[in-house]
Order: C-alpha cells, then structure tokens, then sequence
C-alpha cells in the first residue's frame, strides 16, 4: 500500500489520468450521439416540397391579364370573435359596373399558434354584390384569399379584416 500511496497519490500523479480519463469517457459520448443523430429522423416531411413550380413568367402574365381586367373589389366586415356578422363584397369591372354571375371562393386565414383556414362561398344578394354569414373564432387580423371566376377567367385576391375581440 505504501509503495502505490508514493507512486501515485502522495506525487499528484493521478490528476492528470483523470483529465485523461474525462475526455476519453466525452469522446465516447459524443460518438454515441453523433451516430445516433446521422441516423435518426433528418426533419424533411418530403424530399421534394416544392415538385412543379410555376414559371416566374407565368406568374408576371397572370398578374398583368388581372390588372388589364381591372376587377375592383371593396370588402365590408365589422364583426368580433365568436360572433356571426355579415361579409359583404362588392364587385365592379374597370368601368364601375357592377359584375354579376361570379362564382367566388373564400379561405379565411390567422396565422395563430394553430393555423385557422376557414373555407367559405358567398352568394350574390343583388348586381355586384355578395353577401355571407361568417363566424370567426378569433379576434385579430384575418386574411381572406379570394378566388374569383366567371366566363373561364380567374382572379385572385388578398383582402386583410379586422375582427374585433370577443367581449369588446
């Protein structure tokens, strides 16, 4: 006992083994993790999210058939949450004639913690004018995305609400 008590103890000599030692056991570790990380789930849902992409012209020659058209749209919605209001859309061409025999779809939005996507379709109450019921769980800024058609022709549209908070 005293012959290793001088060797090793008494002299400090231990002290080093042990840094030794720790980083021996920290590289062993970090092996065990590096491995199990090139071979666990790499987070892509889809190798390929995006697979048929819409040319960039396409996309400029859509726009620009849109803005020659000349389709106005005026939005009304004064309701809060959790309260059913009107939605009214009001339609007109580039001349201020109302447009009328338009089939529209609308997607509510709110980017929440939780996405809310609320499909809806309005009808026309009179020349130009679409009316609906909507009922919007959330107050905040709403995003409704428009989708208009008639006669083969599409257009779509963005158009930012304001929904009041319930109990206000």
């Amino acid at each position: 006992m005293n012959a290793l008590y001088n060797r090793f103890i008494a002299r400090d000599r231990w002290i080093g083994w042990l840094f030794v030692l720790f980083f021996v056991v920290l590289t062993l570790v970090e092996i065990r993790l590096i491995t199990f990380a090139v071979g666990s789930y790499n987070g892509l849902v889809t190798e390929r999210a995006y697979p048929v992409e819409m040319p960039q012209a396409e996309v400029l020659e859509r726009d620009a058939d849109m803005a020659t058209r000349g389709w106005q749209l005026e939005t009304r919605y004064e309701g809060i949450a959790e309260k059913t209001s009107l939605l009214e859309l009001v339609l007109t061409d580039a001349t201020g004639a109302p447009l009328s025999g338009v089939s529209i779809g609308i997607v509510a939005e709110r980017v929440t913690r939780h996405g809310q996507a609320l499909p809806r379709f309005p009808t026309e109450t009179s020349p130009g004018l679409y009316t609906m019921p909507l009922r919007l769980p959330l107050g905040g800024a709403w995003t409704l995305r428009l989708t208009m058609s008639k006669d083969g022709v599409t257009e779509y549209r963005l158009a930012p609400i304001d929904v009041g908070a319930s109990g206000s």
